[in-house]
């Protein structure tokens, strides 16, 4: 493996910001202290619902890491309000943030996210990165903050990212709220949220949550509990402590164990021309390329010759359910979740000018499963099946410690606030595998094979009877070791009486890598071939600048520009134990602003060009050729460009209006080594998608305390893989929802019941990253008081 040293900056820049905040608690206030009116608040570092009417939020945080008016942000930054969420009836991110532009969501992997055309694991839970149970339990708002981020967020895709925000404890009221939902396929869900001032200094705000639902699939179930404690107190006026500790649990039963992500050629099912596979030396995609090469049909990878088939199982299940959603291929896959997060913040306020600010976050993530193998699940071309089974375990713990002093005051005719900060992040990820006769790790004991199997003719098996028959168990442990270290420096500034709004800065990223084996293995990328306990790398360090501006042309019309870039440690390895550059992201923003008839007409128009580069693709032919793996073909960039809008309008108190609009120009690989790669499209990425969601409240007669609301959204055709070899074209879809409440007093006390009908008509569509169905229609209601 080749290690790239660098030259780190000396850790007593960490040390030195430590040691700012007693310092500077003797401090004397500055000469160019700001304004009284300027003057720098704690709750700039907080924001909530009481900054949002309805679905417009007036103020972000994700993107300046200080409370700030969105108007004047010179980025494009979209909020999801809990009112929102509450409508539409989110259980997950990936259900509240449809309604976000050029952001794409999958419905059967909820930590999959794509912005702008670039996926990944980008989301935040309070600035803290967060992997996995993105559930809406006590989430108070989503913010989504397009671009690379490089000031705050450095090692991010280029898209953007993804920044959740929980409620917190409020001082001012004691409440209970209550709520309970009930669905079609037995589904069940209760909420119960406690907030309590204790003193006048401290105050807890708890939660818990129990959701129970089956499916309308086969052996389909889903379960969760969800508990949250938070507790606020501030010992003086000028500092706030805050301590947050959160669990949650899901058990479901694993939904890649349905055949409906299957997708092959129509060329090839069915044909009677194909000659039978031996199905315990050659796999169905195998099979399948072999012979479509041995027509001809692949000499040219832009030419309509994998011509996408979506009703493989058309034949076999017939007019009721012709694409097969619903057959499972076993009878007891699941998939166990377990989420752990704690919280500790402290903010101190040491001059009118000076803010110091500590969190501390520590995570634990446990992710077991017991699943068909779904990389072989392709139909051969009489329609059976080959899989076998597969059982994992991912265990992550992280501790997360950043500091940052900040520092508002007058100069040069200007406003400014500066922040300089430190972040620390450590993984550890534990991954126990089986260790083979060969001395081989692999990461997941494997289960036995399963031949000729024929969905909705053979009867579903037993992942358990598969694993016992196959013999492997775990018995050795994989244990990798990330730490993540930035420095970065943030400045926002004003002239010009507020016309003209200035971001800058710039952050430094290092990385390290170790990995330690409980046994020697062979296949480590340090020592290939040769017995060996741990594998060791080390990315690249990368600096992150980004600049952006913003004019107010009229006082409710503004321009703005953004220009950032990201990097990301890439510890690609290929077989001959050749490492990967650091992958390097950059992206701008050109757009406009208003903020119209006093605020209820507020829109976004930005036009984006984004890359992503140094790239590692999987290079199948060589190792076809050489038979071993992985290589890669390095060097490769991919890009996207494009518009997207978004329209928040309140012509009155009793209606608003939320549409949002993307459209890609461009969304490809532009660079590679590989030639048949330049022009492949970039994976679900269609050309325009938009979303519309409206209510309606009724205020005054017979109607009064009914709100309505419907919404729609649309995508238009898009590729499922960028593979030139793998032509998959996913058909356009439209969607409606449908929402009435009504407020209603019972013995004195207020309800709100709210009947949700999620895809109105019904549609069967396939969505998202992975190419799954989607839900049919959803119908639930709930009924919610407080106390």
């Amino acid at each position: 493996m080749n290690f790239v040293h660098c030259i780190r900056p000396s850790r007593s820049l960490a040390s030195a910001l430590l040691l700012l905040a007693p310092f500077a608690l003797s401090a004397q206030t500055p000469a160019g202290r700001p304004a009284a009116d300027d003057v720098i608040q704690l709750e700039e570092f907080n924001v909530s619902d009481s900054t949002a009417s309805g679905y417009r939020a007036t103020n972000s945080i994700t993107a300046t890491g200080i409370g700030t008016k969105i108007s004047e942000i010179p980025i494009p930054i979209s909020v999801v309000t809990g009112e929102l969420i509450r409508d539409v009836s989110a259980d997950t991110l990936s259900d509240a943030l449809k309604y976000v532009p050029g952001l794409g969501t999958s419905p059967r992997n909820e930590s999959t996210f794509i912005v702008r055309g670039f996926s990944g694991l980008i989301s935040y839970r309070n600035g803290q990165y967060r992997r996995q149970l993105f559930t809406t339990y006590n989430v108070e708002r989503v913010e989504v903050a397009k671009g690379a981020a490089g000031i705050f967020f450095g090692t991010v895709r280029p898209g953007g990212v993804i920044n959740y925000i929980t409620a917190r404890p409020k001082f001012d009221r004691t409440f209970t709220d209550a709520k309970v939902t009930a669905g079609d396929d037995s589904y069940y869900k209760f909420e119960l949220t406690h907030n309590q001032p204790l003193s006048k200094n401290l105050a807890v705000l708890a939660n818990v949550a129990v959701l129970d639902a089956g499916g309308d699939q086969q052996f389909e179930f889903l379960r969760e509990t969800y508990g949250n404690v938070a507790l606020m107190w501030k010992p003086r006026p000028n500092q706030s402590l805050t301590f947050e500790v959160e669990g949650i649990n899901r058990s479901r039963f694993y939904l890649s164990s349905y055949g409906s992500r299957a997708i092959t050629n129509s060329r090839y099912l069915f044909n009677t021309a194909v000659p039978a596979a031996n199905q315990t030396t050659t796999t169905a995609a195998t099979h399948m390329r072999n012979w479509l090469n041995s027509q001809g049909f692949s000499a040219n990878p832009t030419a309509a010759n994998f011509v996408p088939t979506f009703d493989m199982f058309a034949p076999v299940y017939g007019p009721k359910d012709p694409l097969g959603r619903t057959i499972s291929l076993t009878t007891d896959a699941r998939q166990t979740q377990k989420s752990r997060t704690i919280d500790l913040g402290y903010l101190v306020k040491i001059t009118d000018s000076l803010v110091w600010q500590t969190d501390l976050n520590q995570a634990y993530d446990n992710t077991t499963g017991l699943q068909p193998s779904t990389g072989d699940t392709n139909p051969y071309n009489d329609g059976s099946l080959r899989f076998n089974f597969e059982h994992f375990i991912n265990i992550r713990d992280s501790w997360n410690a950043d500091s940052k002093l900040n520092w508002r005051f007058d100069a040069l005719g200007g406003k400014h606030t500066w922040q300089l900060g430190y972040e620390f992040q450590k993984v550890n990820f534990l991954r126990p595998g089986y260790l083979d006769a060969q001395n081989r790790y692999n990461n997941s004991p494997m289960g036995a094979f399963i031949y000729n199997f024929r969905a909705g003719v053979s009867a579903p098996v037993s992942t358990t009877a598969g694993m016992t028959a196959s013999g492997q168990d775990f018995n050795i442990r994989r244990t990798s070791y990330d730490e993540n270290t930035s420095y970065f420096f943030a400045g926002q500034s004003r002239f010009l009486q507020d016309r003209l709004h200035l971001v800058y800065g710039t952050r430094y990223n290092e990385f390290s890598n170790t990995t330690h084996f409980s046994k020697p293995v062979t296949n480590t990328g340090l020592t290939p071939g040769v017995l060996s306990t741990y594998d060791e790398g080390r990315a690249d360090p990368g600096w992150t600048p980004q600049g952006a501006v913003l004019f107010k042309i009229f006082p409710e019309v503004s321009i703005f520009a953004n220009a950032s870039q990201a990097v990301e440690p890439n510890f690609a390895i290929d077989a001959d134990g050749n490492a990967s550059e650091p992958i390097e992201s950059s992206s701008t923003d050109f757009g406009i602003k208003t903020e119209l008839f006093g605020g209820r007409l507020v829109s976004t128009l930005t036009y984006y060009d984004l890359e992503r580069g140094n790239l590692a693709f999987r290079d199948s032919t060589r190792e076809a050729s050489t038979g071993k793996s992985p290589y890669f073909v390095y060097g490769n960039t991919e890009s996207s460009k494009g518009f997207e809008g978004e329209i928040n309008w309140s012509p009155n108190d009793q209606y608003q209006l939320i549409f949002a609009i993307n459209h890609f120009s461009e969304a490809k690989v532009t660079k590679s080594n590989d030639v048949t790669r330049i022009g492949a499209p970039l994976n679900y990425n269609p050309d325009t998608s938009y979303t519309l969601w409206n209510r309606y409240e009724f205020r005054n007669g017979p109607l009064k305390g009914m709100t309505v609301g419907a919404g729609l959204r649309h995508s238009d055709a898009a590729r499922l893989s960028g593979d030139p070899l793998n032509v998959i074209i996913m058909p356009s879809f439209t969607t409606v929802d449908f929402m009435i409440s009504h407020r209603f007093t019972v013995a004195k006390r207020v309800y709100r019941a709210q009947l949700n009908i999620k895809n109105l008509t019904d549609k069967l569509y396939r969505d998202g990253t992975d190419g799954y169905f989607a839900d049919l229609r959803r119908i639930s209601l709930s009924v919610g008081t407080r106390f």
